[in-house]
């Protein structure tokens, strides 16, 4: 195969009982909190570099999201 068809996924445990995430720094890559549907606040730091496909998808209980104006 070509390595350019490999794709690597990697999975954490995000806990329910989180409602409020704040991202510091780097970037947040694909899917990175796919369907976490119970998170209700994320604020994203000014020091944000990217943002990937799907990062927030199904994230429906969201009820602020705070995105510098320089992401």
């Amino acid at each position: 195969t070509n390595s350019g068809d490999m794709s690597y996924e990697e999975t954490y445990y995000i806990p329910k009982t989180l409602k409020s995430v704040t991202i510091t720094n780097g970037s947040i890559v694909k899917g990175s909190f796919y369907n976490c549907s119970w998170f209700t606040n994320i604020t994203l730091s000014d020091t944000t570099e990217f943002i990937g496909a799907l990062a927030f998808y199904k994230c429906n209980g969201l009820t602020n999201l705070v995105i510098p104006n320089n992401v």
